[in-house]
């Protein structure tokens, strides 16, 4: 399960998902890119889903034409469609590798009074939410709907999913409130019926959001927002920057909607394998915000059914890089063609988007320098982890204190052959396995042998210490003897000495109640602890199509959120350089 904690109690965001947000099942892809974009920041996540698309008035007119006039039969139909969208989010999330708990309007405690089909909530579980939250980094709850005092099913009217998410950030004290639509934030007038580009607001009074929201943001809810004083914030799916609604001074700026202001951002992709198809799916339910504008694979004449985009397809990286994309997506592997696509898409002011480790232990300094001297990002934060967020948290831990030393399980494809082991398969067998399952390539020796592991512990002490170490690895072929009560697991450890840093990769026996033990399958670890002895751990799938690909996401909504930042007349080359190098 993907998570980033701290010994101190994680910040909370409760986020609603609006059915302009999942308009269909395909829309899911977002939702839970929106949902990884705060853990990989250390927060727990209240997801607050609205029915897809128009489920709500067929279901409403189902009711018409069944007969019948119980409110709480109809209620309890209505609430299905937000049932649907918890139960196939919490699919999603699994795919990922992202674990959640799922909690029923009832389990929640989400009482309402007045009306039974446009009710008040008045009470919550609050309790039961934060135990929720304890198992599990993300609770899903269907938005729209409660139960009265009775327990009888009930309805928050039209538009009651923004309601819902107000009401649970209020009563459980969140740090951020957080309603996702289909436009990235408030404006003066609505932009889809507008001939020349509104205003859009960075801040906005609650008396402002009730003036102009029209259809965006339910006004009852808004009136409960101000009545609680509590602030909130409109924005996209991918935490674009948005509209903070509050206690605040109207304030514009130039930002607004993207067929005003300018192009989505133009991608180009470098290698179209399991992660490339995820990515490239993943962009192609984002049409506004990103523009494939070339594919580069190894053989450009086969024909390729499972590409989601009609992007041109070619056989050279160059033709990619100049292709006046904005960024450059590197998911090629390797070192040599790898590291000169994106050294020559760094050297044309292209920032750059990579999920390759080896690259980046061997020759990060480097391409980081030139990122730097012509003034555009390098990110990597999909290169050690996959769907663990790891370079975010060894950040975190940085921004908190010094680092004293950091361990951790890093290599998926390690975990799963030694499960195998220990439930009984001998060696070859058991990476057979994995191959056949996808988790292990057909020449698996830089994982087995502990190569794998070495290059993404050698990028995270350079994002904790500024140095590089080269980590002596010894892999999986030797196994050490697990006492009872133990588990084998491939470590990477290092740790700062007066003598520099120390680090190796090597299989340890570990006691089963161990955090680091604690990782199965293709699961992650990582344990940081800082000078002063607080510890941050992250956890997450370290294989596998969509875990990787929501890593690569996040560094790819950052950019475009940098971007969307800038003045108009400024470039690329003056966002600001999330290197992760």
């Amino acid at each position: 399960m993907t998570a980033l904690r701290f010994d101190s109690s994680p910040p909370l965001a409760v986020i609603k998902l609006g059915s302009s947000v999942l308009r269909d099942p395909e829309d899911l892809l977002v939702a839970t890119a929106a949902i990884y974009s705060r853990l990989a920041r250390g927060m727990r996540v209240i997801a607050v889903v609205s029915a897809m698309g128009d489920d709500t008035d067929r279901l409403a007119a189902s009711a018409g034409v069944a007969g019948g006039t119980n409110p709480a039969t109809y209620a309890r139909l209505l609430a299905t469609g937000e049932e649907r969208s918890a139960l196939l989010l919490a699919l999603a999330l699994e795919r990922a590798g992202i674990g959640c708990q799922l909690a029923s309007v009832a389990q929640a405690g989400l009482v309402t009074a007045g009306s039974p089909l446009e009710g008040e909530p008045v009470g919550l579980d609050r309790d039961c939410l934060n135990r929720l939250l304890d198992n599990d980094p993300v609770v899903i709850m269907p938005g729209f709907a409660g139960v009265d005092i009775q327990g009888q099913p009930t309805l928050l009217g039209r538009g009651g999913s923004d309601l819902t998410a107000l009401f649970v950030a209020s009563e459980l004290g969140a740090d951020e409130c957080v309603l996702c639509k289909d436009v990235d934030g408030l404006y003066e007038r609505d932009p889809a019926g507008s001939l020349q580009r509104p205003g859009r607001f960075r801040t906005a009074h609650w008396n402002t959001a009730l003036a102009v929201g029209g259809p965006l943001v339910q006004s009852r809810a808004v009136r409960f927002a101000a009545r609680r004083r509590l602030a909130f914030e409109i924005t996209g799916p991918l935490a674009q920057a948005g509209t903070r609604v509050g206690d605040l001074p109207d304030t514009r700026d130039w930002v607004c909607d993207r067929g005003w202001h300018g192009r989505p951002l133009r991608v180009g992709v470098l290698g179209a394998g399991t992660v490339g198809i995820g990515v490239l799916t993943h962009l192609s339910r984002l049409p506004a915000l990103f523009e494939v504008t070339g594919i580069a694979v190894r053989d450009a004449t086969r024909h390729r059914p499972e590409l989601p985009t009609a992007a041109p397809v070619t056989g050279d990286y160059r033709d990619v890089v100049n292709s006046g994309c904005d960024v450059v997506i590197e998911l090629i592997g390797g070192v040599e063609t790898a590291g000169d696509a994106v050294s020559a898409a760094l050297s044309r002011g292209v920032a750059v988007i990579t999920a390759n480790k080896a690259l980046l232990a061997e020759r990060g300094v480097a391409l980081s320098e030139i990122a730097m001297r012509h003034g555009v990002p390098l990110a990597g934060a999909a290169a050690v982890g996959g769907g663990m967020p790891a370079i975010e948290a060894v950040r975190q831990a940085s921004g908190r204190g010094a680092v004293a030393r950091i361990a951790g399980v890093l290599n998926g494809t390690c975990n799963y052959v030694l499960d195998r082991m220990a439930g009984g398969e001998a060696f070859n067998t058991a990476l057979r396995s994995a191959q056949q399952a996808g988790f292990a390539e057909a020449d698996p020796s830089m994982d087995i042998d502990g190569a794998d592991a070495a290059s993404k512990l050698a990028i995270l002490s350079r994002e904790a210490w500024g140095m590089t170490p080269s980590p002596a690895a010894r892999g999986i072929r030797r196994l050490p003897r697990a006492g009872t009560g133990q588990v084998i697991r491939l470590v990477a450890r290092a740790k700062r000495t007066h003598a520099g840093l120390s680090a190796a990769v090597q299989p340890e026996a570990l006691p089963c109640g161990e955090f680091l033990a604690g990782a199965r399958g293709v699961g992650n670890r990582l344990e940081i602890e800082l000078q002063t002895g607080e510890v941050v751990r992250a956890t997450g799938a370290g294989a596998g199509r969509w875990p990787t690909a929501l890593a690569v996401l996040a560094d790819l909504a950052s950019l475009s959120e940098a971007r969307a930042d800038r003045a108009p007349a400024a470039g690329l080359a003056s966002a600001r350089v999330a290197a992760a190098v």
